[in-house]
């Protein structure tokens, strides 16, 4: 586990003084989402980004309140969170904002239960490249919205610690992409390494698709471990490795990565494809046929047949299309252990049966009318009701199978175990009509913690298969 945690905190903090410091969520309305969104006029004095950061390295951790406002002055918005241990209640002071829900575009300071500094972003000196404050903080809350919407979206299936390489949203990395694309080009990359350093989120796979093949042939690959499938000796035979841009749609499809040391931070790595390439003089704009992709990855050497490769790759596809396509929104984003319930075949059907296509204007799949499907409606049952079951067949070792009410379509499944390095097994997924008609069925090969979601609608029951090596063991049934 401790390659994961440092590369975690290597992709997380993007420049932050701690890990656990990140810019927080935003509760952003509709309106506050549009790419520009409306913001009142502002006038800055010349340096004032670089006189604040000086000001800023002056915070030190334990610092009372009244010490901040001496150096920092009053911040412009106090966001009230919950604490680390999710105990209490602490309150981030967020400045250069103005609104409640807007991106803190000088910094943001953490006080803990004790109201005493407890992190604070961000640190090092903003870029040398001068651009107009005015100019920075609109691109700033470009970014910081293009992110905050692919949230909400994938809020209800999202790991509990995000990762940037296999938990991909294909269409979050081409709306931010193409937010970048939209920058003045003198300013984006300025922008970008600002961003990053203020503790925005990036995937490092943006990055990478953000970038135009330079004459060399490849980009370089991103310091972040091994993966399972290592790159061809000649390099620009997988030119973007470990990811793939096929037909404007990225793709991580690649098992890992795994090693030892500390991961490159996602600011190191978009420097070096700064000074390698160029980024792409318009938008991203991809393919409305996108199962097609699946197809041409088999075609490509360094995946051929690997099954398990493709899978990952239909997971991702189907993930980047859960606006249109219904089966899509509770079976897209799966771990990497698990199969899709439907025979590819039959999705490839109903995809050229809903005839979407890509719109350009909005950067994302529509269907023929250019709406994507209504937001999931609230379950009548009450928001995230959670069922618990505990399978007994798996002494010495323990795990718990929490099931979570998403909306009236879904639910979430997460398999949560302790000794995981030592341990595997499998849980059978199976939803009953009221008659006990199957109405889907999933497996997940547990290796410790897992997440999934399932199409289970509320007037349906689930029964789960618990088998280990010890034995066989089936939950009562189970209406969540």
């Amino acid at each position: 586990m401790k390659w994961i945690l440092l590369v975690l905190a290597a992709v997380l903090s993007g420049g932050a003084a701690v890990l656990g410091f990140i810019q927080p969520h935003s509760v952003a309305t509709p309106e506050a989402m549009t790419v520009n969104a409306q913001v009142p006029a502002e006038r800055f004095e010349p340096g004032l980004r670089e006189r604040f950061q000086k000001q800023m390295a002056q915070v030190k951790y334990g610092m009372t309140k009244e010490e901040v406002a001496k150096l920092l002055g009053l911040p412009d918005t106090k966001q009230p969170t919950k604490s680390y241990d999710g105990k209490s209640e602490v309150i981030i002071w967020l400045y250069g904002t103005t609104r409640g829900d807007d991106f803190a575009t000088l910094g943001t300071v953490r006080f803990g239960p004790d109201e005493k500094v407890e992190s604070f972003a961000p640190v090092g000196n903003p870029p040398a490249e001068h651009i107009d404050e005015s100019s920075m903080r609109r691109g700033l809350r470009l970014l910081h919205n293009t992110f905050e919407q692919g949230h909400r979206r994938d809020l209800i299936a999202t790991s509990r610690l995000y990762s940037p390489y296999t938990d991909l949203d294909p269409l979050q990395a081409i709306k931010f992409v193409n937010a970048v694309i939209s920058l003045e080009n003198a300013q984006r990359g300025v922008i970008l390494r600002e961003y990053m350093r203020l503790g925005g989120i990036a995937s490092i796979i943006s990055f990478n698709i953000l970038f135009e093949i330079p004459e060399i042939g490849y980009l370089e690959s991103p310091r972040i471990g091994v993966w399972d499938t290592p790159r061809p000796h000649n390099k620009s035979e997988a030119p973007r490795y470990p990811y793939f841009l096929i037909d404007g749609v990225p793709l991580s499809p690649l098992n890992g990565p795994s090693g030892e040391g500390k991961a490159e931070t996602p600011i190191s790595y978009l420097n070096r494809l700064l000074n390698a390439a160029s980024m792409w003089p318009r938008p991203l704009r991809p393919t409305d046929r996108p199962w097609e992709i699946v197809e041409k990855l088999r075609r490509d050497a360094l995946v051929g047949a690997n099954e398990g490769i493709l899978e990952n790759a239909r997971r991702q596809i189907l993930h980047m299309l859960s606006d249109v396509y219904p089966y899509g929104r509770y079976c897209g984003r799966v771990p990497m252990h698990t199969t899709l319930s439907k025979p590819w075949e039959d999705i490839v059907s109903e995809l050229k049966a809903l005839n979407i296509r890509w719109d350009e204007k909005l950067d994302e799949y529509v269907m023929p009318s250019g709406k994507t499907l209504p937001p999931a409606q609230p379950s009548s049952k009450g928001s995230h009701d959670k069922i618990t079951w505990e399978p007994s067949n798996l002494a010495p070792h323990s795990v718990k199978i929490e099931i979570t009410r998403l909306d009236t379509g879904g639910v979430r499944i997460d398999l949560i175990g302790g000794d995981c390095d030592i341990w595997k097994f499998n849980v059978h997924l199976l939803g009953y009509t009221a008659d006990k008609k199957v109405l889907d069925a999933k497996v997940l090969t547990g290796i410790g913690y897992l997440r999934t979601t399932f199409a289970l609608p509320e007037d349906a029951s689930l029964h789960l298969i618990c088998e280990s090596t010890e034995g066989t063991d089936t939950s009562p049934e189970l209406k969540p």
